[in-house]
């Protein structure tokens, strides 16, 4: 149904918002990229390029309502970096710690660690499970997530004939979902494995896996070189500039270990000779981390 431009300003008003900024992307903000309410955001880069460890730390640092599918990685993996993005703490050690003690288990699963993002770990989820997700979600909360995840496209079940067609038609799904329901919808996807090779900066919008690079509103190319250093490059942007061969690009920081982002902080490695065993559990040691 048709609607007139006074409607679509208040619909503009309230959807088109952008997300709140996170401190340690403020090199992205300031070229003028924002991740905006109601419209498709893709996140793209080469297996091992970290774009979960990004999506995680993204949501997490929102801290607002959102629904995060993780059908690339287990609850065994993420559950790990969520808590070491929370508390401070390295992965192994929180796996270690869930592994060998009820204590710890019990401690992680208390309110203090309640958090507004929930997570789902269906490895193979059709479009329609995504959908029944998300009504799930308004059945319990009375309200749309802020912020969808999908983790990653590649996982997400179409039935077509060719891979590029199975993108492009995900890809138009999630950006009538980002309509339907107001949300920041952030879609995670694959470069090409060939070009791995040359990966150390971000690849341009022509590298993208199926290349269904028409309907994401914003497109962010991520790389990865060595152990800290993490690159964004704003390959396309419907709403700002953008540098379609990732010839500009903003760098973090970035500790894998911990699944955080920062501007400024140079890490060091975590060694087995510098650190020993796995830390054991101590809610005492926990807290003062935090």
């Amino acid at each position: 149904m048709a609607v007139s431009l006074a409607q679509a300003v208040r619909a503009a008003a309230k959807r088109g918002t952008p997300l709140p900024h996170i401190d340690w992307l403020e090199g992205l903000y300031e070229g003028g990229t924002e991740i905006y309410r109601g419209s498709l955001t893709v996140f793209a880069g080469t297996p091992g390029a970290r774009k979960t460890m990004f999506a995680v730390a993204v949501v997490e640092s929102l801290n607002r309502p959102a629904l995060y599918f993780s059908a690339d990685s287990d609850e065994g993996v993420i559950a790990p970096r969520v808590l070491a993005h929370r508390t401070g703490q390295t992965a192994r050690d929180v796996r270690h710690q869930l592994n060998t003690s009820d204590e710890a288990c019990s401690y992680y699963e208390s309110t203090e660690f309640d958090s507004p993002v929930g997570y789902v770990f269906d490895p193979g989820p059709s479009i329609g499970d995504i959908y029944d997700e998300v009504s799930a979600w308004v059945e319990l909360h009375d309200a749309y997530p802020e912020v969808i995840v999908v983790d990653n496209l590649l996982d997400v079940y179409a039935d077509f004939d060719s891979e590029h067609q199975g993108f492009k038609a995900g890809l138009k799904e999630f950006k009538t979902l980002a309509r339907l329901t107001g949300a920041a919808v952030i879609v995670t996807h694959h470069h090409r494995e060939e070009d791995k090779a040359v990966a150390t900066r971000p690849l341009g919008r022509k590298s993208m896996q199926g290349r269904p690079t028409q309907t994401p509103a914003l497109v962010l190319s991520v790389a990865v070189d060595g152990y800290d250093e993490f690159f964004i490059s704003v390959v396309k942007d419907r709403n700002g500039p953008s540098h379609p061969e990732a010839d500009q690009y903003i760098t973090l920081r970035s500790d894998p270990e911990r699944n955080t982002f920062s501007k400024t902080v140079t890490l060091q490695r975590r060694t087995e000779e510098a650190f020993g065993a796995p830390v054991a559990w101590s809610p005492t040691d926990v807290l003062e981390r935090t």
